[in-house]
């Protein structure tokens, strides 16, 4: 184009976005750097792959992915100098690490990656050395504690070909509740999940309520509401004969209440209350109306 003198003009034309609009690319963009793979943390992993790594280096390009000797997973170009991946499972060895742009173009780590065989878990053997407490009242209930050794989650327990819920407290302890059975020694049976088993031979024996030694004195907790206050009362010539709970003082049984079948039970003009059952020769349990116990309660012979 010329003016009216004839000097030439030149016009300088913008190339823009869209409606006038410089371009806005989105994800991570190439600086021009060349496409480089300088690192990959951590380099070693298991064979059974899933771990996430990161892949330091230059040029990564939205939609980049990565390969281990095979497709990497979950591929995150962060930025054009990281991508984060999850490596897939492979045989024990070294491989190398490859990373391709859209369009082509790779680069390739040689040897980045190491996989290595995990040694499996150690498991040690299941074994039962004991059962607290080893007797217990025919009519069941009775808390037991079962300890040994290599007990895993999702173990079961048997008493007397019974099975039971049981509470597993750790690898070396189970806590349950002994069933109703009839008058007798059982086996006690713990399985684990994989097969291993362990039996203690006549481990736990089933007698009649009435049978058990339980004068002496007791001591425990009973309820009251959200807490618990302590309890004790005396057994003398099978008969209960004074109770105390928490602030209450020292409440004599007058008469004594006989202990029948292994319960007892004693009420008094003023709404005072206590029953019970034994359940074997150093524990029992009950309810009781005693301000400031109410509800339930449970103790052991002292």
């Amino acid at each position: 184009m010329t003016n009216r003198m004839g000097t030439a003009i030149v016009l300088l034309v913008l190339a823009q976005g869209p409606a006038g609009c410089g371009g806005s690319p989105t994800g991570p963009q190439s600086n021009g750097s060349a496409l480089t793979v300088t690192a990959i943390s951590p380099n070693a992993g298991s064979t059974l792959g899933d771990s996430t790594v990161s892949i330091q280096g230059t040029g990564f390009r939205a939609g980049a992915t990565v390969t281990l000797d095979g497709a990497a997973t979950n591929v995150n170009v962060a930025s054009t100098t990281l991508i984060v991946a999850r490596v897939p499972a492979h045989g024990a060895g070294t491989v190398d690490v490859i990373v391709t742009n859209p369009g082509g173009s790779s680069s390739r780590l040689s040897g980045g990656y190491t996989y290595f065989v995990v040694p499996p878990m150690s498991v040690p053997p299941i074994s039962v050395t004991e059962i607290s407490p080893s007797a217990g009242s025919t009519d069941g209930g009775t808390p037991l504690k079962i300890t040994g050794t290599g007990f895993q989650r999702g173990v079961t327990v048997t008493v007397g070909g019974i099975q039971r819920s049981i509470h597993l407290e750790n690898a070396v302890a189970i806590h349950l509740t002994a069933p109703a059975h009839v008058a007798g020694d059982v086996d006690v049976v713990v399985t684990n999940l994989d097969g291993q088993t362990e039996t203690l031979i006549r481990g736990y024996t089933y007698a009649l309520p009435q049978s058990f030694d339980f004068n002496g004195d007791w001591e425990g907790v009973a309820a009251r509401g959200d807490y618990d206050e302590s309890l004790r009362f005396t057994i003398r010539n099978n008969t209960l004969t004074s109770i105390s709970c928490g602030s209450s003082g020292v409440l004599l049984v007058t008469p004594p209440a006989p202990i029948s079948n292994g319960q007892f039970s004693f009420s008094s003009d003023e709404a005072i209350s206590m029953s019970g059952r034994i359940l074997s020769a150093s524990q029992a349990i009950g309810a009781i109306q005693i301000p400031p116990c109410g509800e339930s309660w449970f103790a052991r012979k002292q």
